[in-house]
């Protein structure tokens, strides 16, 4: 197809978007966002796949709120927001009903984006003699004692 392969790094290793949904088919292909994508369609991909704990009219998740525990745009939040109080508030927002699932999942991808840019920025830099580099054997040497398991 003309693009490298992709290497299991290159897929974020968090959880399938659709994990939590019990209709998703077990044969059905796994959706995360891709560390290569572009950024409309790793947007497409949060957007569309992620499975929400939202409640099913605009009228019933203001009254009676979103489920974090389900919400996968909420759990990826919880790995990569690395700001603990505004993930707080969020949670709460989202709980409350104040924060609707739409603007939970552009959160998100306003999170990955940066994240996501730096890591094929850096991927770009590698060269094929970085890669030679490092996968080419070498003797391993560690400096620690041995432990005896002699009784």
């Amino acid at each position: 197809m003309g693009a490298p392969p992709q290497s299991p790094q290159d897929t974020l290793e968090v959880t399938d978007l659709r994990r939590v949904c019990k209709q998703t088919p077990t044969h059905a292909t796994v959706s995360q966002p891709q560390l290569l994508s572009s950024i409309p369609q790793r947007r497409r991909q949060v957007n569309k796949h992620a499975f929400s704990g939202g409640r099913d009219t605009v009228e019933e998740h203001r009254q009676f709120g979103g489920n974090c525990d389900v919400d996968v745009s909420f759990m990826y939040l919880t790995f990569f927001l690395e700001d603990d109080d505004r993930l707080e508030q969020i949670r709460k927002d989202y709980s409350s009903g104040a924060m609707l699932t739409g603007e939970l999942k552009k959160t998100l991808i306003d999170v990955l984006q940066p994240l996501i840019a730096e890591h094929q920025a850096r991927r770009k830099e590698v060269t094929d003699e970085m890669v030679k580099e490092f996968m080419t054997p070498r003797q391993l040497t560690f400096h620690f004692q041995s432990f005896c398991f002699d009784t």
